[in-house]
């Protein structure tokens, strides 16, 4: 973590109008405000180098000073021409700005990209269009080997040095490659953890899920107006509804100039689809630099990037597109108000990705309902012991606790259902239960019930329930072509036949043994031991294979990993440490990525 510099600031004659922050940086004009910052223009007395001072409240809380202070310390540490350099950070001990945090970064007075090109024409304009997109890439690719995601990259926040390459800058939302929170409670309310710039952000990212394959995004939408003059999808809201209808027009269609490459490239980076999407900013850069013109320079020689921090299998499925059609498909016909079954099982062993296949369906439905694509319906994740607590409870008796077995179990099932079919009157309701025999009882109950097509249950499961009203998606073993995939995706490269015959083999298709199986080899491929990846006969167990992954990380990851456990929940980011054990269980699968169950 970074030092906590308690330095001054002064202001008056001998220093002009404005006040000194550290007694180093004179501020000048406010650039910009936002929710928990202020930037400021301001001069580096010591250099008289122009620089931007950004200052934060003086009563924060102390998680969010501990937050800041670590994201001051990981920025410092930034070493890239294509990332905006950080001069000073701190704490202003007295004076009017007293107890505000401060961060100084360099301020480049160069043009934004557009008008770097636009200086241009013909072939110039491509060759600065080209030698941009791989400046930016390798930036980004760099930060994400370091476990930082920027968040908000837009034609705002590049910015061209006296030499004309681009520079990212304003790392106002970065954040470390952290796991997905829990999801909230409905849908009406999910965008409020949306941040960046409409236009330019992610449509992971507008329903609160941020990571590097948002960043591509962002970078593409970025590229494509840089070389368009227009945003992809236009701006605004209106950029959300119209992402949902297909894809932007060939940046090429717009701007001649552009060869088909570079057109398919920038349309995979903002495809709505993050698996369609480059696997890794490191992989974008070895694509653009295979398509750059009169390219001479070995593309592996010249990967300097590191490898991105993280799960390198966060955010991808296989194998389950069927499951994933048909789910999506029953959700459909739920917003019309005429779900033709009341309840869906996703069946199958634990580890078989359940859990993952109903996320992904329900972050889609955000993603439609926010776009206004589906007629509004609701979604309620917060389980039986939220739902009965919603109960009206009985005058006189306590209401025991759900999972304690009382002879009113049946009766209050029965009323749940009961309050549950008066709510979809009102809108129609997806009830998203989690696996177990009491939510077993609850979907069963609804199934029995008369369907009125305005309530549906999600139901992870290990066997379907038995009802002419429950429509059961198994999850069978991963195929070896899934397994394939699967690895290509998360090395950047194909597995050779012998990798792809042992992880089938000793997983059985199991999509939690396959995916541990899968970033072990990842791993000794990022090693340079790829030829060394053996599978052992232990490794046919499930079990065995947990037991292995949690025994290798660190003492402190272990610690942080049976307190989340305990907790239900991943406990919160607190402290340097804390936020090392979550990068640590992230990389070896414990957190984000591949479901387990």
């Amino acid at each position: 973590m970074v030092a906590v510099n308690e330095v001054g600031t002064s202001s008056g004659a001998g220093n002009g109008p404005w006040p000194l922050v550290a007694d180093r940086y004179r501020l000048g004009t406010r650039l910009g405000v936002g929710a928990s910052s202020e930037v400021y223009a301001a001069e580096d007395l010591a250099d008289h180098a122009p620089c931007a001072v950004k200052l934060f409240p003086a009563e924060l809380e102390p998680g969010t000073i501990a937050r800041l202070l670590d994201e001051f310390g990981r920025l410092s540490e930034l070493g890239h021409r294509g990332i905006v350099k950080v001069r000073d950070t701190g704490r202003i001990s007295e004076g009017e700005l007293a107890g505000r945090l401060f961060l100084v970064t360099d301020q480049l007075s160069g043009p934004d990209l557009a008008a770097h090109l636009a200086a241009a024409h013909g072939e110039d304009r491509f060759r600065r269009f080209a030698a941009a997109a791989e400046d930016l890439a390798d930036a980004v690719a760099y930060l994400h080997g370091r476990g930082l995601v920027h968040g908000d990259i837009s034609p705002a926040n590049v910015r061209c040095d006296h030499e004309g390459r681009p520079v990212l800058i304003d790392f106002g939302l970065s954040e470390r490659l952290l796991p997905v929170p829990g999801a909230p409670e409905g849908l009406g309310i999910v965008a409020a953890g949306a941040s960046g710039t409409l236009g330019f952000i992610a449509p992971e990212a507008l329903v609160g899920e941020r990571g590097p394959a948002a960043d591509l995004f962002s970078l593409g939408a970025t590229l494509y107006a840089a070389w368009t003059g227009v945003p992809p999808f236009g701006a605004g809201m209106d950029a959300v509804r119209r992402l949902m209808e297909g894809p932007p027009p060939a940046p090429s269609s717009l701007c001649p100039g552009l060869p088909a490459d570079w057109d398919t490239l920038l349309g995979r980076l903002l495809a709505v689809a993050t698996e369609k999407r480059p696997a890794s900013a490191r992989d974008l850069l070895r694509e653009i630099r295979r398509i750059l013109p009169d390219n001479v320079t070995p593309v592996e020689l010249d990967l300097s990037v590191p490898h991105p921090a993280g799960d390198p299998l966060a955010g991808f499925l296989v194998g389950r597109a069927q499951q994933e059609q048909a789910l999506w498909a029953l959700l459909e016909r739920l917003a019309e108000g005429n779900a033709p079954a009341a309840v869906a099982t996703v069946s199958g062993p634990p580890g078989s990705g359940r859990r993952t296949l109903i996320r992904r369906v329900l972050r889609d439905a955000r993603l439609a309902l926010l776009s206004q694509t589906l007629p509004p319906f609701t979604v309620d994740e917060r389980g039986l012991s939220a739902l009965q607590a919603d109960l009206p409870a009985t005058p006189g008796e306590p209401t025991p606790p759900w999972d304690e077995p009382t002879r009113s179990l049946q009766a209050r099932t029965a009323a749940l259902v009961d309050a549950l079919e008066a709510r979809a009157q009102q809108r129609p309701l997806c009830l998203v239960l989690g696996p177990g025999k009491q939510e077993e009882l609850v979907a069963q109950a609804v199934a029995e019930g008369s369907p009125g097509g305005r309530l549906f249950v999600m139901l992870p499961a290990e066997q379907a329930l038995r009802s002419a009203e429950v429509v059961d998606l198994q999850l069978g073993p991963l195929q070896a072509e899934d397994i394939r995939a699967l690895a290509s995706r998360a090395a950047g490269s194909e597995p050779t036949s012998q990798v792809v015959e042992q992880i089938v083999r000793a997983s059985g298709g199991l999509a939690a043994s396959a995916a541990l199986l899968v970033r072990r080899w990842v791993q000794q491929v990022r090693e340079g031991r790829a030829e060394a990846f053996r599978v052992d006969q232990d490794d046919a167990d499930f079990g065995h294979l947990l037991d292995t992954t949690f025994a290798g990380l660190s003492q402190n990851t272990r610690g942080w990993l049976a307190a989340s456990v305990l907790a239900h929940s991943p406990k919160p980011v607190a402290d340097l440490d804390t936020a090392i054990a979550v990068r640590e269980a992230q990389s070896a699968g414990w957190l984000g990525g591949a479901e387990l169950t």
